[in-house]
Parts: C-alpha cells; sequence; structure tokens
C-alpha cells in the first residue's frame, strides 16, 4: 500500500522528464496531468488554469493517499 501512494506520488511529480523525450508523445500519447500543467501554463500562457488543474490534482492526490492509509490501517487490525 505505501509502494503504491509512493509511486503515484513519484509519477506525479514526472512530468519533466515526458516533456523533455516526447513533449506528449503523438497525439498526445504519453501526456500525464502535470505535462498538461505545463504546457498549460508555459505554451498556451494561462497560467491561471494550469494552477487551478494543479491544486485540483494536489486535492486528488491527498484524497487518494488518506484512503490509501485508511485501507493499510484496516488491513493492519484483522491480521
Amino acid at each position: 500500500v505505501i509502494t503504491v501512494m509512493l509511486r503515484t506520488i513519484w509519477i506525479a511529480t514526472f512530468a519533466d522528464l515526458i516533456f523533455v523525450m516526447t513533449e506528449g508523445g503523438p497525439a498526445g500519447s504519453t501526456a500525464t496531468v502535470p505535462v498538461y500543467i505545463y504546457v498549460s501554463a508555459f505554451k498556451s500562457l494561462d497560467k491561471g488554469y494550469a494552477s487551478a488543474v494543479a491544486v485540483l490534482l494536489l486535492v486528488l492526490l491527498i484524497v487518494y493517499a488518506i484512503a490509501l492509509i485508511g485501507i493499510r490501517r484496516s488491513l493492519v487490525r484483522h491480521v
């Protein structure tokens, strides 16, 4: 459970490598949410929208982490 949470957070911060290597790939096939945020902020020059998407991603990651911690605690209690 901890590994899944850490991998998810790591992938969420993985935008720089994906953008440098593929710039989203053919037809956006390798685009992730962090790459989308970067493109919105610096290529489309829409920093307000990119900030809103980044805050939404942060909230989703926090909810995901809390859910995984809850699952982990319930598994530990039953063992």
